[in-house]
């Protein structure tokens, strides 16, 4: 299975002090669950997540900067991540531009990948900033999450077309064992 699809709304409450929250949005089916460390990410098998962070209301100017790299720091863990260049959990994909003719000043979306990998440290609490800017100064918002299931489980026509190959190997070894036991010489051609 592909990645499964998580929207998330992010609302800015205010700036001076910062305050925000970042919540599952509607859009998801199944809803996705919030725990103590935040957002959990069960990932049911899919080859992990694409994130959908939506800016949602009264940005009171602030927008996700136009490189990916800028949008999104994360690790795993329980300390938020407050250099660049950090992408152990979320993998930045794209920040979109809005539709013309509203200015590129109002990016509000961006996508970014979550392998939700297996075992640890893969597995477990992580922090990310998702950072917005109105073009001079820069916020984090530093909510957190939880990843869980970790890796993809194998395609089931996989899991059958192996399980039966196993099931005859061991079928043929079981008779030509019995015969051997038995005196009989079994004379394979090709």
């Amino acid at each position: 299975m592909g990645p499964k699809q998580a929207f998330i709304d992010v609302y800015i409450e205010s700036v001076e002090p910062l305050k925000f929250y970042v919540e599952p949005s509607p859009l998801n089916d199944p809803p996705l669950l919030t725990g103590p460390n935040g957002i959990i990410f069960e990932n049911d098998h899919h080859a992990g997540f694409d994130i959908y962070f939506q800016l949602q209301g009264n940005t009171f100017g602030y927008y996700f900067p136009n490189d990916k790299h800028q949008a999104v720091w994360s690790e795993t863990g329980s300390v938020c991540p407050d250099k660049t260049a950090v992408w152990n959990v979320l993998k930045p994909i794209k920040v979109f531009d809005p539709p013309f003719p509203i200015p590129p000043s109002q990016r509000t979306l961006l996508w970014a990948k979550n392998p939700n990998p297996g075992p640890p440290p893969g597995q477990g609490p992580f922090k990310y900033n998702l950072r917005v800017t109105n073009g001079s100064d820069w916020k984090n918002l530093d909510p957190g999450g939880d990843n869980m299931n970790g890796p993809i489980s194998r395609n089931f026509e996989w899991s059958a077309i192996m399980t039966g190959i196993g099931s005859a190997v061991a079928t043929a070894a079981a008779l030509a064992g019995a015969a051997y036991l038995a005196g009989l010489q079994l004379v394979f051609r090709s």
